[in-house]
């Protein structure tokens, strides 16, 4: 019998777990593992940015004391850092179908985090 194999080309769950993870989902909601949390110096704010040509997100570590700064806070029962984006989203046309996992995100010295809308894939749970 003729068999039709396709790689799956995932990873097992866990297998990336000191890398960086950064995820948006459909609530427009950003969210940080301690990895990539820690990478940007642990900051209880972040300032966003969006590169409409490219596509592209930026975190950039901030005070809460500005006004145009984001909270960071702690998800419930996680070591996650959530931002809720939803504004930044809805200005810049930002759709958000289900929760897409940022495949390359770049750190870059300074507290600067570069997340490429292109460069996603889609993170689902399973069913629950």
């Amino acid at each position: 019998m003729k068999r039709n194999w396709v790689l799956f080309e995932g990873k097992e769950n866990g297998a990336d777990r000191g890398m960086p993870r950064i995820t948006i989902n459909k609530s427009k909601t950003i969210m940080l593992n301690k990895a990539a949390h820690d990478a940007i110096g642990r900051p209880d704010a972040v300032e966003l940015f969006y590169d409409r040509k490219y596509g592209v997100i930026g975190l950039k570590s901030s005070s809460a004391k500005l006004n145009n700064s984001f909270s960071v806070k702690s998800k419930k029962k996680t070591a996650y850092k959530v931002v809720h984006a939803s504004p930044f989203c809805n200005h810049f046309n930002i759709q958000i179908d289900g929760t897409l996992l940022f495949t390359e995100p770049a750190i870059i010295e300074g507290g600067f985090i570069e997340l490429d809308l292109a460069k996603t894939q889609s993170s689902n749970r399973g069913s629950r």
